[in-house]
C-alpha cells in the first residue's frame, strides 16, 4: 500500500481571489499551504493551466 500523501483542496470562485473552501488532509501544513495555494493560482489566471509548458 503506498503512504498517504499531503493534499490541499482549495476552491474559490473563479478570475476571483475569493476563497470558499481550504482544507489541508494532515495536522500542521497550513501555514505554508496557503501561500503555496495562492501563487499557484496566480499562475493559473496569467497562464490558463497549472504548469507551464515549454514547447
Amino acid at each position: 500500500m503506498l503512504p498517504m500523501r499531503a493534499a490541499v483542496v482549495y476552491i474559490a470562485y473563479a478570475n476571483s481571489s475569493q476563497p470558499l473552501f481550504f482544507a489541508g488532509s494532515r495536522p500542521g501544513m497550513f501555514p505554508d499551504s496557503m501561500h503555496w495555494v495562492k501563487h499557484k493560482e496566480t499562475v493559473i489566471l496569467r497562464w490558463g493551466m497549472s504548469t507551464r509548458v515549454h514547447l
